[in-house]
């Protein structure tokens, strides 16, 4: 058991189960301190922010952890952390100057829009977290995981002590966007203090190095924004077709089952070096033996504690959000369904760029964005509500596993019988079933 607690595939999904679990308690928090139209203005507010923080992360944290990697030497590493300083530096103005530019034309063609000042407070807010994000690249490249869940605990403990005192009415709920930017504020100046940042070695970044993260990110970008567009694209819709109390009661099942998705995520990326070395020290042959098999694995181990999210999912929502959001149950078990699929997904659009096929996998994605974009139009435009939508996740993620394995066939034989025969030897392997059974015929 120890041991178990040592694996650094162990502690970086935990370090991503813990803060979601601890950002799932502030959610359900949150649910019972403010009323649904500003929980549903929240909710939206965040799927903005979390779609240009998954493009960031895709243009410069990508970029940053193939580079850091490239070369063993100490210099070679921290003029890779300087440089991913200074190109965050400017992307940040980029960001703030397009913000202005956006929030004058806006101000001059929409003057009554009422979301004219997100252009304000959604720069505010990336610039904010620009500190914790660097920060948990770095410590997951340094395998430090354990430094990384506190930093991402300490960024919701202050959130959680701001809608605390929502709650006590020392504050109002206006305040939550304040609130929001001094979470990620104060750890950064904490994390900056005790020198987990490494933006000491700023004086080291070059042009040179800024220009092949540049190069290199320019290419994952898209890859990340398609993804991101996937999670928030629904949220997006609804507000202008069906208001924030509808967005609301979307949001809520979407923040219960990020309980399984985001550990799940962490899960599956710890796949990609084994795959990777898998396929360059044996070919592709073992790349589809462990692609496969790790397929097949993570279907059987989700099996069970879906399907007892299916049973209770009555009890879950009503823990979570309280009795108001009885609406939200049939979204819930929709969402469990595509859960299962994301293994499938995710894997396959692993595999191809394991396979130096990248152009494959945005190509997938762009697909999957089309058709959750169209799909969604299609049921608001027809008088469909939450549970249309939540429907069209489904089609849009066997959308991508039909893609990916598609563009997958010129490399690697996808067998579905394979997939399950090997991921269940593997669970009876993990779970020392098989090791019984042998055991128990020699005696």
């Amino acid at each position: 058991m120890r041991n178990f607690f040592k694996d650094k595939n162990t502690q970086s999904t935990a370090a991503s189960a813990i803060s979601a679990g601890l950002g799932m308690i502030n959610f359900a928090f949150l649910t019972r301190s403010v009323n649904k139209e500003i929980l549903g203005e929240w909710v939206f507010f965040l799927a903005i922010l979390g779609l240009l923080e998954m493009a960031r992360t895709g243009f410069l944290g990508n970029a940053f952890q193939k580079l850091y990697f490239d070369k063993k030497s100490e210099s070679h590493k921290n003029t890779v952390i300087g440089s991913t300083w200074k190109l965050a530096a400017v992307t940040n103005a980029v960001v703030l100057v397009s913000s202005f530019l956006l929030y004058i034309l806006g101000s001059l063609t929409h003057p009554s829009f009422s979301y004219l000042h997100f252009f304000w407070w959604i720069p505010a807010a990336l610039i904010a977290g620009q500190i914790s994000n660097v920060a948990v690249w770095l410590l997951s490249a340094r395998e430090k995981y354990i430094t990384v869940l506190w930093i991402l605990s300490g960024i919701q403990v202050v959130f959680a002590f701001g809608i605390y005192l929502i709650a006590v009415h020392i504050l109002n709920p206006d305040d939550l966007i304040y609130i929001f930017i001094a979470s990620q504020i104060l750890p950064g100046l904490a994390i900056t203090g005790l020198g987990y940042t490494g933006i000491s070695n700023w004086n080291k970044g070059n042009r040179k190095t800024m220009k092949s993260l540049f190069n290199f990110g320019k290419f994952t970008f898209g890859t990340s924004l398609g993804t991101s567009l996937l999670k928030s694209s629904d949220t997006l819709l609804l507000m202008p077709f069906l208001g924030p109390a509808a967005v609301a009661f979307y949001g809520v099942p979407e923040r219960v089952i990020r309980i399984i998705e985001v550990p799940l995520q962490g899960f599956i990326a710890a796949y990609f070096p084994p795959m990777a070395q898998a396929n360059r020290l044996k070919g592709n042959a073992a790349l589809r033996n462990l692609l496969l098999r790790s397929m097949g694995y993570l279907f059987w181990l989700l099996l069970f504690p879906l399907a007892l999210a299916w049973i209770f999912t009555p009890e879950l929502i009503k823990l979570i959000a309280g009795t108001g959001f009885t609406d939200s149950q049939e979204v819930f078990k929709i969402f469990i369904l595509y859960i299962i699929l994301i293994p499938f997904d995710r894997l396959n659009g692993m595999a191809l760029d394991i396979l130096n096929q990248p152009k494959y996998n945005l190509r997938k994605v762009i697909l999957m964005v089309l058709v959750n974009i169209l799909g969604d139009l299609i049921v608001l435009l027809n008088g469909g509500g939450i549970t249309g939508v939540a429907y069209v996740s489904i089609a849009t993620y066997f959308t991508g596993i039909l893609a990916g394995f598609w563009y997958l066939r010129a490399f690697v034989h996808v067998s579905i019988i394979d997939i399950f025969k090997l991921g269940w030897m593997q669970l009876l392997k993990k779970s020392r079933l098989i090791n019984m059974t042998s055991l128990s015929k020699k005696h």
